[in-house]
């Protein structure tokens, strides 16, 4: 049986295009704050067509750059695996994610993809060192202002 406020909200008599616009024009964050506010709401917000609002229309070829497989159930499973545990892609070069409230890409590249150059010392003086703390497998020493040629990250 349905609740009564569902029932008596004047929200259940738009039609469902018309509540999936509406969802499409918010963040992921306020699609799942109209899901807790009625049925009409959710049985549209947990739809893979409003999910696929949030993802990027080009996810899928980012995804076939991905070291390993992305396995998910639906398009809501992938936004919210995107948002928590960023994909390696181009070799390990580079992560790929999605920002939890906006759905925005995010990318973070590896310092090895980089063209690094120093204003104040030779090219030589770079070494690379591993450390136990880090995700990559190697970080740089410095901490000085970076040059790179976006060239070099295809």
């Amino acid at each position: 049986m349905a609740k009564t406020e569902d029932v008596l909200s004047p929200i259940n008599s738009l039609p469902p295009d018309c509540i999936s616009r509406m969802i499409s024009l918010a963040s992921p964050r306020d699609a799942c704050m109209f899901a807790l506010t009625c049925t009409a709401f959710r049985s549209i917000v947990d739809t893979d067509d409003t999910w696929q609002l949030f993802i990027p229309s080009d996810y899928a070829s980012i995804l076939s750059r991905a070291i390993s497989p992305v396995e998910f159930s639906s398009k809501k499973d992938l936004f919210i695996k995107l948002c928590e545990h960023p994909v390696l892609i181009d070799g390990d070069k580079m992560s790929f994610g999605l920002d939890r409230f906006t759905g925005k890409k995010c990318y973070m590249i590896s310092a090895r993809a980089l063209d690094i150059a120093s204003v104040n010392e030779p090219p030589y003086y770079w070494r690379w060192r591993s450390s136990p703390d880090s995700r990559v497998s190697f970080h740089s020493p410095h901490s000085i202002p970076l040059i790179f040629n976006q060239s070099t990250l295809r």
